[in-house]
Formats: structure tokens, C-alpha cells, sequence
């Protein structure tokens, strides 16, 4: 059986409710964030955890409501390497879970089944129709999002392959599991950079781009919310506010002009 549509928003339809808990519970109750993940984490962790995971649910809502495969074969490209890569990390640091409680029963089965279903609905897949030359991405388009895709990417091989490095370099105190766990959000959203600057078009890069400036957007909130906790006048700090306002303002106008483009053509 060949994947639809509709499995596809089957799919999305499962795996926003998990998206939604964590995200709800990391960036508003981050001082409940035991209810959603399998270890504690400081609340500035947990709104950081929580930007991406809300920025999830907005990626996984509208691809429920997505018209066409082409809108949404980006995203189950995001949703494997998010949950294959954390299913990794969670492996290699299966001593940190706690399997008196079932939080991290839940997170293990949600993180092997994720992935595979993911893996199957974007690789096992019928051939997804190309766009028309109306709906292509302007040469500045592509080149910004081949640019944070490779700049995410190494960030998340960095905080994999690095941790103790990152830690250190890190605007605020973090430890090297977090360094880890980070990478796999990272990565995808850098996997997503690369792979909308490869397709070159607008319908795919709307959903995408609309939920990486939720969390750019977010994240920066939260941050906001912590300046206590950033060491002042550091180079990090700069670099942190920065590369978050940036990614913010161009998925903002990214996906305005993407919003404009489909309704065009609709």
C-alpha cells in the first residue's frame, strides 16, 4: 500500500498530540516539565525545549490541512530526522531515563515508531507532481535557506559530536546531554533548509517556513524571559540573539511571500 494523503495526515494527527504536551508543558509550565519529558530540566531549557516543540505542532496542524503531497513531503523528511536522531541519542543515554515512571515509556515507543512510520511515508511514497515555474523560488530565497541550512546542520553535528565544546561556548549553563538532545530539532531544521533551497519552490516552503519562525520567534521570548541566567556582554549572547532574530525576520518574510504565492495559484 502506497502512502496518501490522508495517512499522511493520520500520521500528523498522532504525532501533534505528543508535540503539543511537550510543547505546552516546556514553554508555559516549564516548572511541570516532568509531565512531558523523561528527566528535569531547568525552565529555561524547558521554554527552549518547548519553542521547538510548539513550533512542531504548528508544522504537523497544517500539514493536517495541507491540499497537496508536495506541501507537506518536507516535513515527514523534518519528523524522521527529528525522531531518528533523538531515538539515537536516547539509546546512547538510556542510564538518564527513569523506567519507574511511564513518561519515559512513552517517550521510548513515541521515538521508534515515529520515525519508521516517517521514513515510510517519505521514502515509500508515490511520486510527488512538481511545482510550475510560477510557484519557484526567487534566487535569494534559495540561497538563504541553503545558508541556515548548512549553518543549523553544523551547529547539530557540533552539539552532537562536541558537546563539551558547545557547553562551553553556550550563552547559558548547559550540559552536554542537553548539548545532544538540542542536535536533533537542530538537525532537522537545517535538514529542512537544505532540502526547500534543493526543491526551489514555493507550496513546500510555506509550512516549513511558518513554524521555524515559531520557533525562532518563540525562543526568543523565552530567552527574554531568562536574561538573568546569559552572561552579560558575552560574544555568545550577541551571537544567540542574533542568529534567532535573523532566522525570525527571514522565515517571517519567507513565509508571507510563500502565503501570497499559493493563493495566487489557488
Amino acid at each position: 500500500m502506497k502512502p496518501t494523503l490522508t495517512l499522511h495526515r493520520a500520521y500528523f494527527f498522532v504525532v501533534v498530540w505528543f508535540t503539543l504536551w511537550v510543547g505546552f508543558f516546556g514553554f508555559f509550565r516549564p516548572e511541570e516539565i516532568l509531565r512531558a519529558l523523561p528527566w528535569p530540566i531547568p525552565p529555561l531549557h524547558a521554554r527552549f525545549i518547548g519553542s521547538f516543540y510548539l513550533s512542531a505542532t504548528v508544522f504537523l496542524t497544517l500539514s493536517m490541512i495541507a491540499r497537496t503531497l508536495l506541501e507537506v513531503r518536507t516535513i515527514v523528511i523534518m519528523a524522521f530526522t527529528w525522531t531518528g536522531w533523538l531515538l539515537g541519542i536516547t539509546f546512547l543515554h538510556w542510564e538518564t531515563f527513569d523506567f519507574s515512571r511511564p513518561q519515559p515509556w512513552f517517550w521510548v515507543f513515541a521515538y521508534i515508531t515515529f520515525p519508521i512510520a516517517a521514513a515510510w511515508l517519505s521514502w515509500a511514497g508515490p511520486a510527488r507532481p512538481e511545482p510550475d515555474s510560477s510557484n519557484a523560488l526567487p534566487s535569494w530565497a534559495v540561497h538563504y535557506l541553503r545558508f541556515q541550512g548548512v549553518l543549523l546542520v553544523l551547529l547539530a553535528a557540533a552539539c552532537f559530536f562536541a558537546p563539551s565544546w558547545v557547553a562551553s561556548i553556550w550563552p547559558w549553563k548547559i550540559s552536554t546531554f542537553l548539548a545532544q538532545v538540542y542536535s536533533g530539532p537542530t538537525l532537522a531544521y537545517g535538514v529542512a533548509g537544505l532540502v526547500l533551497a534543493a526543491h526551489k519552490n514555493w507550496p513546500e516552503t510555506r509550512i516549513p517556513a511558518l513554524g521555524t519562525f515559531v520557533f525562532a520567534a518563540l525562543a526568543l521570548v523565552g530567552s527574554c524571559r531568562h536574561l538573568a541566567l546569559f552572561t552579560v556582554g558575552s560574544p555568545s549572547k550577541l551571537v544567540w540573539f542574533s542568529v534567532l532574530s535573523v532566522i525570525a525576520l527571514g522565515s517571517a518574510v519567507l513565509s508571507i511571500l510563500a502565503f501570497q504565492s499559493t493563493r495566487r495559484s489557488a
